[in-house]
């Protein structure tokens, strides 16, 4: 799942759905925007919301995707931590890694378990 989760009523028991079909030792993997994020501010304003069907999402932080069964979570990584205001002259995966080592959030969350 890739930018669905945030559209999700109930994600504790849709994660509960995903693992009772999912095969025995099988992955399930979750990328979700980062509340917690200078991406989760820009999807969360007021100016951004007003046109956006991301005015139905519901934006998870790292803590959030943690607390999904717990005893199967594999791990759980950032990306994204270049800002959606930066000049697009200024992207690059040098940015990226430098940016990473700032302290800052990602914008992305993957999440993995295993069954």
């Amino acid at each position: 799942s890739v930018t669905a989760f945030e559209f999700l009523k109930d994600p504790e028991k849709a994660i509960e759905e995903m693992f009772r079909v999912l095969k025995p030792n099988g992955y399930l993997l979750i990328g979700t925007i980062n509340k917690d994020s200078a991406w989760g501010e820009m999807y969360l304003s007021k100016e951004f919301q007003e046109n956006s069907v991301f005015k139905y999402a519901n934006f998870k932080t790292v803590e959030d995707m943690k607390s999904y069964k717990k005893d199967h979570l594999v791990d759980i990584k950032e990306c994204l931590f270049i800002p959606p205001t930066i000049e697009e002259e200024y992207i690059s995966m040098e940015k990226e890694r430098e940016l990473s080592k700032e302290g800052k959030r990602g914008g992305f969350i993957c999440a993995l378990w295993k069954k």
